[in-house]
């Protein structure tokens, strides 16, 4: 082997193990920011079209520097006064949804299917939310640990897909495009759920990573130039070596992951059929209630959790929601879970009523 073959098989051989090396570095290093915590601007939405207030947090302090009455350039030149012009990574960005543009539930899941959490809950969008899956985007957490019976109680947020779409294209088009979306009206609440896709939330970090990668490569490749062509040929062998190793890890990895999705598909498949028939369906629960409660009674509130759908808001005589639940098959042991209170002179009626959902039954 010559000098310079040597030199260009080491040359090659490094410039394909560290390549492999970033990849999998860009891997683990995305994965940790997007579940880090710290933000420098947060949109928080009032509600459906009341705009946004805008917060800047700087040195642990969060102050308020815009609201929903600025206009796009007034917003940017107030942010870039107290931030400066560089850009600031999406990461750092939050637009934070007002619930009420979300459907929040929780539901129980095995304690066994955690590592499917995600194609579980898709799977049920359709039973926890008003919107077609590929309408919607979600977010989820364990609200608690396993229970003695072996489950999980996971809090869902659900919101229209083409709602946090057109917000994020808004905030993009000021120079501020979002990498979290969540939900909430407290400003100094850190993010904890994220309703963007996963592919959105680590879109920077990879980039980066490359460059990085370039510059290594490239002083790797000086630096093999100037070492001796004695060196070079047991390099070249341990290297390939290691390749080898490598390539057959790899391949020995990928044929038990198939034979493992193959032997637990039909399980999977069989155990999500099982679920979603146990639970009630959201579409049914809204178009129920939407026939059962009167014009002159308006909800703030609706949860569905474990099979019982609570609701809480002001009508004008709170009293005869009860009979109107109760006329609709689709539920039973209606009850207010607290006591009516007054207000406007007692004209109107302030409610929170529970109610279980017979499932199987239809509206009519």
């Amino acid at each position: 082997m010559t000098l310079a073959a040597g030199s260009s098989a080491v040359v090659g051989a490094a410039r394909g193990f560290l390549a492999w090396w970033a990849g999998e570095l860009s891997d683990i290093l995305a994965r940790r920011g997007s579940a880090a915590n710290s933000w420098q601007v947060m949109f928080v939405r009032r509600g459906a079209g009341s705009g946004c207030d805008v917060y800047v947090c700087a040195r642990q302090a969060i102050e308020q520097v815009a609201t929903s009455n600025d206009a796009g350039e007034q917003l940017v030149e107030r942010l870039q006064r107290r931030l400066g012009k560089g850009k600031i990574p999406s990461s750092a960005i939050v637009l934070r949804l007002h619930p009420s543009e979300i459907v929040q539930t929780h539901i129980g899941v095995p304690a066994a299917a955690r590592e499917v959490m995600e194609p579980i809950l898709r799977n049920q969008i359709e039973r926890l939310a008003p919107w077609p899956a590929d309408k919607a985007l979600f977010a989820y957490e364990v609200a608690g640990a396993a229970s003695e019976t072996g489950t999980l109680n996971v809090q869902v947020a659900v919101a229209a897909r083409s709602a946090v779409e057109g917000l994020v294209a808004e905030l993009d088009s000021l120079g501020y495009r979002p990498g979290v979306v969540d939900f909430g009206t407290d400003s100094t609440a850190p993010p904890r759920m994220n309703l963007l896709p996963r592919r959105e939330q680590a879109s920077e970090g990879p980039g980066r990573l490359i460059v990085a990668s370039v510059g290594i490569v490239m002083a790797v490749s000086v630096i093999a130039g100037a070492v001796g062509g004695a060196l070079y040929g047991r390099r070249v062998a341990e290297m390939n070596d290691l390749a080898a190793r490598l390539e057959a890890v790899g391949a020995e990895r990928k044929s038990t992951l198939r034979s493992a999705d193959a032997s637990s598909e039909s399980r999977k498949l069989a155990w999500l059929t099982a679920q979603k028939a146990d639970q009630p369906s959201m579409a049914l629960t809204l178009e129920a209630l939407s026939r059962a409660l009167p014009d002159e009674a308006w909800l703030d509130r609706l949860e569905v959790s474990q099979g019982v759908v609570t609701i809480a808001g002001s009508a004008t005589n709170a009293d005869r929601l009860i009979g109107h639940l109760e006329a609709s098959k689709l539920f039973s042991d209606v009850q207010f879970s607290a006591p009516i209170t007054r207000a406007d002179g007692g004209a109107i009626d302030t409610f929170s009523i529970t109610a279980k959902i017979v499932i199987g039954r239809g509206l009519r």
